[in-house]
Formats: C-alpha cells, structure tokens, sequence
C-alpha cells in the first residue's frame, strides 16, 4: 500500500459535493491510488453508510458578506 499515491477528497454539506466525490473515488479504484475523504459532522453518516474512510474537519461558514470591504 506504500506504493500507492494518497488522494484527499474534501466534500461536505448537504451531499451535493460528497456524491460526485464518492464517483471520482470510485473512478480512482482503477489506478493505483488509495483515498481518504475529508468532511464536515453534516455528511459523515454518508461515509458511513458507504463504508469509506473520512475524517471530520471542523470549519467556519463565510458570512454572505466575506469578500465586502
């Protein structure tokens, strides 16, 4: 497995980045590649259900009004 290049995929919200990223991951088992997702506490219950590696991220939203001067 130490020959394998590690992908990072960073999704989370309300699923509609963690599908297309379970597609790409599913994508990638045809390389020679391994994976680990990275996720907010809303989608980890997906990763589970797939069961796929994730790790829980914490961030901080922007406001609406994050690039206003």
């Amino acid at each position: 497995m130490k020959n394998k290049k590690l992908i990072i995929l960073v999704c989370g919200g309300t699923g509609g980045h963690v599908y297309p990223a379970i597609a790409l991951k599913e994508s990638l088992k045809k390389g020679n590649y391994r994976y680990i997702f990275f996720t907010d506490n809303r989608c980890k219950q997906i990763f589970k259900d797939y069961k796929l590696d994730y790790q829980v991220i914490y961030s901080g939203n922007f406001s609406r009004n994050f690039i206003a001067i």
